[in-house]
């Protein structure tokens, strides 16, 4: 674990188990995830857990002016309007029509260049949930190619001020996904462990505060395992449900993801 993973491998602490790996994620996330495992977690048919914490902290290349910074209406469908801080910047972006999602795609760059927030918004026509169903790996992945190449462009840009704080099962999603047998009494590990074991459950927080100064984000995952027997050019305003991706541009990989539907009821940070 040391050689490949740059990381340490450490026995449970009889009492109060949990506590130093909700140290170590809060030490890793710079304090954004606290008391990550409830107590109790842990217990006797618990023989070891797999912890990843991500964190990123950002400062936008053009900040947002804050005196700018007002109450706007968000709407959240045809029908409801829920109040929302909206920031505005006038700067160049880079922002693609694609016609395949129906949506506006948009890149937020931030200091140094190399990583950016995406922001899919779809087109007054459709919703985000019709944008969602078209989107996958390979459309995703053609989309932000072409946002690649496109240069940047002088907008007036007004964009929420948002936080999200979710915590979820993701049991069910892996399930959905395919990963079946390591949760069951057929799951394999006999390369790790001769003890005969399967995946208990896997538990997923995610934080992420956006303003006009920047982005702080963080994520945590643990895996337990558990033995068997137990305006100067267009205006974009993001006024309505839209997609977010933070990304390292450099090398291409999605850091963070998620949606923001409301301001006043539940967001699922993916």
């Amino acid at each position: 674990m040391r050689e490949l993973y740059r990381t340490s491998v450490q026995e449970f602490q009889a009492e109060n188990p949990e506590e130093p790996i909700n140290n170590w994620v809060e030490q890793m996330t710079d304090g954004e995830i606290e008391d990550f495992l409830e107590d109790g977690t842990i217990d006797d048919s618990t023989i070891m857990m797999l912890i990843n914490a991500i964190y990123f902290k950002g400062k936008w290349k053009t900040p947002f002016d804050e005196d700018a910074t007002m109450t706007a209406d968000f709407k959240v469908s045809e029908t409801e309007t829920a109040d929302v801080e909206m920031m505005f910047v006038d700067d160049d972006f880079k922002l693609l029509q694609s016609r395949v999602l129906n949506a506006e795609v948009l890149e937020l760059p931030y200091k140094g260049e190399r990583y950016a927030m995406t922001v899919i918004l779809p087109d007054v026509s459709t919703n985000l949930r019709d944008v969602t169903s078209r989107l996958n790996r390979r459309t995703l992945d053609d989309i932000l190619a072409q946002l690649k190449e496109e240069s940047p462009r002088r907008l007036r840009l007004r964009m929420p001020k948002f936080a999200l704080d979710t915590d979820q099962s993701m049991k069910e999603m892996l399930q959905r996904l395919g990963i079946n047998h390591a949760f069951g009494d057929a799951a394999k590990f006999r390369k790790m462990t001769s003890t005969p074991v399967k995946i208990s459950d896997v538990t997923h927080r995610a934080v992420i505060e956006v303003d006009e100064e920047g982005t702080v984000a963080a994520a945590a995952t643990g895996v337990g395992m558990v033995l068997l027997s137990a305006y100067v050019g267009p205006e974009v305003n993001v006024d309505r449900p839209f997609l977010f991706i933070i990304r390292d541009t450099q090398e291409n990989v999605n850091l963070f993801s998620g949606q923001f539907v409301d301001p006043e009821g539940d967001n699922l940070a993916l």
